[in-house]
């Protein structure tokens, strides 16, 4: 395939002063894709030099460098948000950031909408729009819940139950939802801490409860108990989603 690449230099001055004395994010647009960043990253991300903003596509790969100085920044405030057009689309795609070790990474925020992906990075990448969808032998292709499957298995939220199995009448668990929440904010490391006594060190849902739990999110029973296997109910799924999403105010309290 035919290479791409839009180059767009910013200059220092122009970033201290939307940074200093402006609260919009800046967003920058080439013929490939915009790229978002935010406001409090502006001030510094210069450090008195010019950045150069470059983009460039060959495939279904696309390359973002932001450089200041003529030094790659791997690592910007904030992150930042790159906006890219797609030809085709499905419920399993995602982006993947490629490292330059081989290694690859599935952008677990990455989201598609009206013929375009949206994907969070932390700075400088490579990555690859790809279908990720995982197929499982209990999930048929006409199933009403195939699409969300394609999209929770791609993102890699859920990985199933085996190989090629996603059991999708299952009952969801209270360890199983910590996990998925884990998943989506890429598994961040958390010590285990001994919170609840129904949750073995080794178990595969440890890291994830005791996440959770640092942050709120859960909180047990009472009396030292989190029941990982148990049911999870749909209040009590509510209330996990709704301090994940920092506890946002309701604005209509009634429900129909």
């Amino acid at each position: 395939d035919v290479a791409k690449k839009a180059e767009i230099t910013l200059p220092a001055a122009v970033l201290r002063e939307i940074g200093q004395k402006t609260d919009a994010n800046l967003v920058v647009s080439t013929p490939l894709a915009d790229v978002t960043f935010q406001n409090s990253s502006l001030s510094g991300l210069s450090n008195q030099q010019n950045i150069v903003v470059t983009t460039e596509k060959t495939g279904n790969a696309l390359e973002l460098s932001i450089a200041s100085g003529g030094q790659t920044v791997e690592h910007v405030q904030g992150g930042v948000v790159l906006t890219t057009p797609i030809s085709q689309s499905a419920p399993g795609t995602v982006a993947v950031v490629v490292y330059e070790d081989g290694t690859r990474q599935v952008v677990h925020k990455s989201v598609v909408t009206n013929g375009t992906i949206t994907v969070p990075l932390g700075g400088s990448a490579t990555m690859e729009i790809i279908d990720n969808a995982k197929s499982f032998a209990d999930v048929s292709t006409d199933s009403w819940a195939a699409d969300a499957e394609g999209f929770a298995s791609a993102h890699e939220l859920f990985s199933g139950t085996s190989v090629d199995r996603f059991s999708p009448d299952l009952p969801m668990t209270r360890g199983m939802l910590a996990k998925v929440l884990h998943n989506l904010e890429s598994n961040p490391s958390q010590p285990f801490a001994r919170t609840f006594s129904d949750v073995a060190p080794d178990a595969w849902y440890s890291e994830a409860v005791a996440w959770a739990a640092e942050r709120g999110i859960v909180s047990g029973y009472g009396n030292g108990l989190f029941g990982p296997g148990d049911n999870i109910t749909r209040e009590q799924l509510a209330v996990m989603l709704w301090r994940y999403d920092g506890e946002p105010a309701a604005t209509n309290k009634e429900l129909h």
